[in-house]
């Protein structure tokens, strides 16, 4: 064996074995929890309702040794059981408010741990890292002979990047396409450019409307009525709860949701300024909306739900939230044919609304299976070269010609759907 393979190997086990031990004492100190019953509520976070027998298959364990866990969490109220069936077996499993609240306590501390750990990076080296560590990934997945599918960076990595640039141009209220310095941007570009009216524009503070990093105009398209209770999914700097509060009025009321304290500020900053008293904004990730079920008419949002890397979860919460015969009405970047796995992987270009966008019929399979109805994906703006050319420092594994194939394959699209009365 060869220094450096000794070197390598020692390096993944210790960085391996530290971070495992990092998480593990977060739980435990955050929620008084061990990890296996974490990996639980994490795995039916992800998977919505299923049975111990599928779980057990997610996770890699032992039915036994599942279903002892599953005993122990159903005692702390943090998953129900269903009570039609009497085989424990098939019983369908699904998390609690209380384990969704756990669930998202859980998220916010793996968040803040990965936080602290690039906190501790030399300035400057984390892009490095982060390279370095992707091809390590692409190394094993190799050595294994397993098929990579999507992007082989990992949900909290995304996470991290979109929160750090978006926290970054709330502070600076500006900004646009995928840009990492806002000083970069000269005008809101191809993607976020010219989506609101002249009228919408007067009625808005000047602070929303600079902020406004949306791919299109969800309020004017979603039909939304006087009285209506309305979600908005990452609410960015709050132009799109603004817009709603009009329209529903007095007697109806909007929620924004962000996980980014900065754009939070922002956001309350903004509707005090507009006088308007029928919204409120929550901190809150998209994956584990901090709302009952059944709790709203309509949910809107401007470009977001791209930014995750579980939007089959956040589709599922969607459909939870949403009362009887409410209804999607979001704005998203959407991709037709196949995207480069150099493109997938960049996260620059996950945090521009580019990577982590879906097909059209990705996007209708998944709303599907979450439950909707009457779905239907309306482009809006189809963009041209001009579109990723903003971001052509961050397309360097790109090939000109790559990039060339990538005109006209993107494009801001109406996505709607209903939830069954």
């Amino acid at each position: 064996m060869s220094r450096d393979s000794i070197r390598l190997r020692n390096l993944l086990l210790r960085l391996s074995k530290g971070y495992l031990a990092l998480e593990k004492a977060m739980m435990s100190e955050c929620c008084k929890l061990n990890a296996s019953s974490a990996y639980i509520l994490e795995a039916l976070g992800r998977l919505g309702t299923t049975t111990p027998g599928e779980l057990a298959e997610e996770l890699g364990l032992a039915p036994s040794t599942v279903t002892r866990q599953l005993d122990a969490v159903a005692a702390e109220g943090l998953i129900e059981r269903s009570s039609k069936e009497t085989d424990r077996r098939v019983q369908q499993l699904s998390l609690t408010s209380a384990g969704r609240q756990m669930l998202s306590t859980l998220q916010t501390g793996s968040q803040e741990v990965t936080e602290r750990l690039i906190r501790r990076i030399p300035g400057g080296a984390t892009p490095r890292v982060f390279d370095a560590l992707s091809l390590l990934v692409r190394a094993v997945a190799e050595e294994l002979g397993t098929e990579l599918e999507g992007s082989i960076v990992d949900e909290k990595t995304v996470r991290d990047k979109v929160k750090e640039k978006y926290s970054r141009l709330a502070t600076s209220a500006g900004g646009c396409c995928c840009q990492s310095q806002p000083a970069e941007c000269t005008s809101k570009g191809p993607i976020s450019s010219d989506l609101y009216s002249e009228e919408e524009a007067e009625a808005l503070p000047t602070e929303a409307l600079n902020i406004s990093l949306g791919c299109g105009n969800p309020t004017a398209l979603a039909r939304l009525k006087e009285g209506e209770h309305v979600l908005d999914l990452g609410c960015g700097g709050g132009i799109d709860v603004l817009l709603a509060a009009r329209k529903v009025g007095p007697s109806g009321r909007v929620i924004g949701l962000d996980m980014t304290d900065e754009m939070l500020d922002l956001a309350r900053s903004n509707a005090k300024k507009a006088g308007l008293s029928n919204v409120e904004f929550k901190k809150g990730l998209m994956e584990s909306i901090p709302l009952a079920d059944n709790s709203v008419d309509v949910i809107i949002s401007n470009c977001v739900i791209n930014l995750s890397t579980d939007k089959k979860q956040v589709l599922n919460e969607a459909f939870r939230v949403l009362r009887p015969g409410g209804r999607f009405n979001v704005s998203d970047v959407v991709h037709s044919g196949d995207m480069p796995q150099a493109l997938r992987e960049n996260l620059d270009l996950w945090a521009g609304c580019v990577a982590g966008s879906l097909s059209a019929e990705e996007y209708v399979e998944l709303l599907k299976e979450a439950g909707f109805t009457d779905v239907a994906v309306i482009p809006t703006r189809v963009y041209g070269a001009d579109a990723v050319s903003c971001c052509s420092e961050h397309l360097l594994p790109l090939s000109p010609e790559d990039i060339k194939a990538l005109d006209g394959k993107f494009f801001a699209a109406f996505i709607e759907a209903r939830k069954p009365e």
